[in-house]
């Protein structure tokens, strides 16, 4: 008799229980499983998706990581040229200055 005593009484609390959760969580804001279905299926879409955009950022960031060290590769050879062409070009000032007519001459000619 105490077994089914017992047995009673955990029903019982387990239909309250049940009525706390059915008040917590009304009908109307519920989902059916088709529903949850569909909605999981759109975030696992969304989720397909965004794996790949990011696939492809990270693809995309290879190449122009790739190209950014080719321009600074040429950027610094170009520094370089820019020296030697600046160097040039004080020779040439001084030369004037000190009076040599060669590079006018050259550049009448």
């Amino acid at each position: 008799m105490t077994e089914a005593q017992t047995l009673h009484k955990q029903i019982k609390e387990m239909e309250l229980e049940l009525q706390r959760s059915r008040a917590a969580h009304p009908l109307e804001n519920r989902m059916t499983t088709t529903q949850a279905m569909d909605l999981v299926e759109k975030y696992e879409e969304e989720m397909i998706q965004s794996t790949t955009d990011g696939d492809e950022a990270k693809k995309e960031l290879e190449v122009v990581r790739g190209k950014l060290g080719r321009s600074a590769k040429e950027v610094q050879r170009l520094a370089k040229d820019r020296e030697r062409e600046e160097a040039r070009a004080k020779e040439v000032r001084e030369g004037r200055e000190e009076g040599e007519g060669r590079v006018d001459e050259l550049c009448h000619w």
